[in-house]
């Protein structure tokens, strides 16, 4: 079989490795398609996939549009649904791609202009969508913000994302999705249950120094707040300071704080922060046990360990703890934790804590199995 992924951020990267390795096998070939203008860190992943000769063969991708004036964008606007091929083809590097039949499927994660490009580039292949972190379990991929110019161009040309059906929907836990393609979902092997895979990745990525992640028993996860009502802000920030102030009583020596970008990490001290920002899917979770406590109000890397490797640090959700969300929001956060809770083999160590004593007697007896 012949297939072609395209990326653009270093997990995707990541997870087109995993899946070269753990599925292109008796014979398949497949192409990579990096659009490097979008991380910094993409070309040197690229270079490095092709000393390893992970893919029969890597593009490199520029983005034409972003050295164009207004004129010349409204163009290639129009140019991107009449002629996508030509596009796509300005865009690699040595301006060549293969016959519109070269593959059988082409694999994108998302519903950017270049991936758009990219699929009707191959009319003729299947198409798959694959995992991008835990926004791919949540939403529909193709339901996407469209302007009154995408939907004529797309209505006159029969192209758009909306147009787009995905034959597979390929996912590290397909158990944890629910969603409009369930019947179609695959396993993507992952590194830590497929050897090839786990040998390309440790080639590929950057294993930083994230030993404190097995240290300590303990992980604060932060999250920066999204209040833009003031008064309400101020209560989540009071409510949050409360919560360190918990911590630092009751497991203080213990616990490791992960403090979001977006955060300043003097708001954690006197706790020990880890401000180095390696990757939390390639470095940090390979550190994790099934007795590391993981504790955030609903941080996505609370998600991650099980979802990308099948394993189960307990889970402490705190989000009961602050001022109350909207009501759908509410709903929301409720049901993926109801959904990450289904799929644990030991529901019990997913805890709600309700109230700050609830939360602080928690960390005690936790604290107590840990010693």
């Amino acid at each position: 079989m012949k297939l072609a992924i395209f990326c653009n951020t270093p997990y995707q990267l990541f997870v087109a490795s995993c899946y070269v390795a753990g599925r292109c096998k008796n014979g398949d070939t497949c192409d990579l398609y990096v659009d490097i203008d979008n991380s910094k860190q993409n070309k040197e992943l690229a270079d490095a996939l092709a000393e390893q000769k992970a893919f029969s063969r890597i593009y490199i991708l520029r983005r034409i549009a972003s050295k164009q004036n207004t004129i010349k964008r409204n163009i290639s606007k129009v140019r991107s649904y009449l002629q996508p091929r030509w596009m796509f083809t300005e865009s690699v590097e040595g301006g060549k791609i293969p016959s519109e039949d070269a593959y059988d499927a082409v694999l994108i994660s998302h519903f950017g202009a270049m991936a758009l490009w990219f699929v009707y580039s191959f009319p003729k292949a299947k198409i798959y969508f694959y995992e991008d972190g835990l926004g791919s379990y949540l939403r529909e991929q193709r339901n996407i913000m469209t302007s009154s110019v995408d939907r004529f161009f797309q209505k006159l040309t029969g192209r758009g994302a909306e147009k787009i059906e995905p034959e597979k929907l390929l996912l590290f836990c397909p158990d944890f999705y629910e969603g409009r393609y369930k019947n179609c979902t695959e396993k993507i092997p992952n590194t830590y249950d497929n050897a090839d895979a786990e040998r390309l990745v440790s080639n590929i990525f950057v294993q930083n120094d994230t030993a404190e992640y097995s240290q300590y028993p303990f992980i604060y996860l932060g999250q920066p707040s999204d209040d833009h009502d003031n008064e309400r802000k101020q209560k989540t920030i009071e409510c949050e300071k409360q919560m360190v102030g918990c911590i630092e009583k009751t497991i203080g020596k213990d616990i490791l704080v992960r403090p979001h970008p977006r955060q300043d990490a003097k708001f954690y001290e006197p706790l020990k922060t880890d401000t180095k920002g390696s990757s939390w899917e390639t470095s940090c979770v390979a550190r994790l046990t099934e007795k590391s406590v993981l504790i955030g109000r609903y941080s996505t890397a609370q998600f991650t360990p099980k979802l990308l490797c099948g394993k189960e640090p307990v889970l402490i959700f705190t989000n009961s703890l602050y001022p109350p969300e909207d009501e759908e929001k509410r709903k929301n956060i409720e049901e993926l934790i109801s959904r990450i809770k289904r799929i644990y083999n030991d529901k019990e160590k997913v805890i709600c804590p309700q109230s700050m004593d609830e939360f602080e007697r928690i960390l005690m007896d936790l604290r107590e199995k840990a010693v």
